[in-house]
């Protein structure tokens, strides 16, 4: 969360800090106007090199997070856990609606309302249903 709130900093927000660091030790802001390499200043480089280091240290704890996500996943369910949300199928009443609905007595969408999930998630019951019962529904 660290990472996320530093890459939040603007930066106009670096350029304060920079000048007020070098004001505190006595020296004039004007160095941080000077040019490098043309039209490059001093405050822009290390501007640059900030972000740059805050995007990397960001992208890296976002690897670390990710891979601490994954062994946990992978320990959980070599535990036996269950990992998602719980689903909504009650074989008992699915049997019973996808009844109906092979014999026509409803609809796709009120089968999918009377179970209370998507109509997309009713119709992906029944292509495992067929599948699990070797197509015969």
């Amino acid at each position: 969360m660290l990472f996320t709130e530093l890459k939040k900093i603007k930066d106009d927000d670096i350029q304060t800090v920079l000048t007020e660091r070098i004001e505190a030790r006595g020296l004039d802001p004007a160095i941080l106007q000077q040019t490098l390499c043309g039209k490059l200043t001093v405050e822009q480089l290390i501007s640059d090199v900030v972000e740059e280091l805050i995007d990397e240290a960001a992208t890296a704890n976002r690897e670390s997070f990710r891979a601490r996500q994954r062994k946990g996943f992978e320990q959980a369910q070599a535990g036996g856990k269950a990992i998602g949300r719980p689903s909504r199928k009650s074989e008992e009443s699915f049997e019973q609606v996808r009844r109906m609905y092979e014999t026509h007595e409803i609809s796709g969408a009120h089968a999918a309302h009377m179970l209370g999930v998507a109509r997309g998630t009713f119709y992906r019951w029944l292509k495992e249903k067929s599948k699990n019962s070797g197509g015969g529904g």
